[in-house]
């Protein structure tokens, strides 16, 4: 009987030491939980974190898509405000070029009218405001023109305004208008 409580005691012995190594293996599982818990919660932080930096990045994305459409909308004004200022220059060499034809023809035009007023005298002996018109003959015989019977009148800048009316009769009119004005009206051809 002795050796079967020393059997007895042996089993227990074991018993005991594998309560022991079941109990050393549940803290182990213990802490292996709660270390398998705790990383649970930081991936739970970690994937809030995620969802905030994709609500972030997708804000971002949408302010960077504005400043495109903005930037787009700017460099868009900026080439129509440079076609506008391709057209206005082009417009404005354009008025300038007629310009200096319209000069060109205003010269010639200047030109033919001193030769056509030269064609023409006033009538002898007729006063216009005071001015005897018999010292302001204009003929094609002599090497007068308009600019010298201007001279006659008055060192006194005037504007001359000359129109050739032809019909039954052919006649000029000449203003002076100055400081004093003076009409002639009936002009002859010569």
């Amino acid at each position: 009987t002795e050796a079967a409580f020393v059997e007895i005691d042996r089993e227990v012995g074991g018993v005991a030491q594998s309560l022991d190594e079941i109990g050393s293996s549940m803290e182990e599982l213990r802490i292996g939980g709660k270390q398998i818990l705790e990383a649970m919660t930081g991936l739970q932080d970690v994937s809030v974190q995620v969802n905030q930096g994709s609500g972030m990045m997708t804000e971002a994305s949408g302010k960077v898509t504005d400043a495109i459409g903005i930037v787009s909308r700017i460099t868009s004004e900026v080439s129509n405000s440079a076609n506008e200022i391709t057209i206005g220059i082009t417009e404005v060499s354009g008025a300038m070029m007629l310009v200096t034809e319209l000069s060109g023809n205003l010269g010639e035009i200047t030109d033919k009218l001193e030769e056509e007023a030269a064609c023409f005298k006033t009538e002898a002996g007729e006063t216009v405001d005071g001015i005897n018109t018999e010292e302001l003959e204009v003929s094609s015989s002599e090497e007068s023109s308009v600019d010298q019977a201007t001279d006659q009148v008055s060192d006194e800048e005037f504007e001359v305004d000359i129109t050739i009316s032809a019909g039954d009769e052919t006649a000029v009119t000449v203003a002076l208008e100055g400081e004093d004005e003076l009409e002639i009206e009936s002009f002859e051809q010569v």
